[in-house]
């Protein structure tokens, strides 16, 4: 008996090994799967015997031309591989795949929702033209998987009668990020005697690196000079600015070069958050971020913004702190209150560790998307 077909929409390579890999893997178990993505080689490619990487130019900007030539293009692909089942993730690749699905009709249309299209972040008509987009588009959809269970309660209310809404959080590799993992680079970099603050992700405005840095320096003014920052990322293709190079222009302008280390895309984050003290996430808006959890496992106290997402995985006076976004003296307090309390250094690292392991395992992760995959189809078929 051969395998059914399932189209797989996402933005990038990124996601794709970020965020998807794992799960398409246990799926090529069952399943032929054609992931359609923006490759950085631009050339398909055969990843496996059952996986294949297609190469597609998702529209990163509002253009109704973009947009009409991306749908034409994603039903020609959709007709040639004639999928049962269309899976889609990220704003930009499931807006094309979702509105695919009016027209090819698969027998299922799940949506992985890393975030939903409206967002804290935005102004009240874009929020309200975004949040109209997410009800139009769940007419059509069978499953949406949400990362926040404030995103749930939100779309809940204007799910349509097929569409199910389950929330899922989030998962990773505990076992890779692990401080005991990393004894060696701990040694060498804590014989310098300093604190460092770690952060990660995207470098992009909406992260809220440069609040980070602006704090940074409100300590080093007070005399603090023990304190290093590192921060974890950089930019990917699909990124309309490099706003690396915007951080980077701040960073000396403030004279903080001694201060402060870009480490660029790497693998080796887990390494990277090995010695740190106290992880920051300054984001104006998230989904369920992957990078906090990462810096849980690592047994590290938290810093956040309280916005969704974030609060959802950092417990107040438990694992960390939360603040108002774009209060960099609030910020620049939280971190000084850590800084200088050892005990509550460690009491925020063993609760960060413990409820990462209880929680964020990514085994139970992919597990819990497959089985409400499967289970949805097992229901209709």
């Amino acid at each position: 008996m051969s395998k059914k077909n399932i189209l797989i929409a996402c933005n990038s390579e990124f996601v794709f090994n970020k965020m998807l890999k794992k799960l398409i893997l246990k799926l090529e178990l069952k399943y032929k799967v054609y992931v359609v993505l923006n490759l950085n080689d631009k050339d398909d490619k055969k990843f496996s015997k059952n996986i294949n990487l297609i190469h597609f130019d998702y529209p990163n900007s509002f253009s109704i031309y973009k947009i009409l030539i991306s749908l034409k293009n994603m039903y020609k692909i959709a007709k040639n591989i004639r999928p049962e089942i269309i899976i889609s993730c990220n704003r930009n690749s499931s807006f094309i795949a979702r509105l695919i699905c009016f027209l090819y009709k698969p027998k299922f249309n799940i949506y992985i929702a890393y975030g939903f299209y409206f967002h804290d972040y935005q102004n009240k008509l874009i929020f309200f033209l975004s949040y109209i987009l997410e009800k139009f588009l769940s007419l059509n959809t069978n499953l949406t998987l949400s990362q926040s269970n404030k995103d749930t309660m939100v779309a809940l209310k204007f799910k349509s009668n097929k569409n199910i809404i389950k929330t899922i959080y989030n998962g990773i590799d505990t076992n890779l990020f692990n401080k005991n993992s990393f004894a060696d680079h701990i040694k060498i970099n804590k014989s310098k005697k300093l604190f460092y603050l770690i952060t990660s992700g995207r470098l992009v405005k909406n992260k809220g690196f440069q609040d980070l840095i602006y704090a940074l320096n409100e300590i080093i003014n007070k005399k603090i000079f023990n304190i290093r920052l590192i921060i974890i990322g950089g930019n990917i293709k699909q990124d309309i600015l490099n706003y690396e190079n915007t951080l980077k222009e701040i960073v000396t302008n403030l004279n903080l070069s001694d201060y402060v280390k870009f480490t660029g895309y790497t693998d080796n984050v887990a390494r990277e958050l090995s010695i740190g003290d106290l992880y920051v996430l300054p984001s104006y808006r998230e989904g369920f971020p992957t990078s906090i959890i990462e810096a849980m496992s690592s047994s590290l106290p938290i810093i956040a913004t309280n916005i969704r997402g974030c609060n959802e995985c950092v417990e107040e006076n438990v694992n960390g702190f939360l603040y108002k976004k774009k209060d960099i003296k609030s910020l620049t307090n939280k971190i000084l209150q850590i800084y200088n309390n050892s005990e509550l250094q460690e009491k925020f690292s063993k609760n960060s560790r413990s409820l990462a392991l209880k929680h964020y395992k990514i085994d139970k992760y992919i597990d819990t998307q497959l089985n409400s995959i499967e289970s949805l189809i097992d229901e209709k078929l």
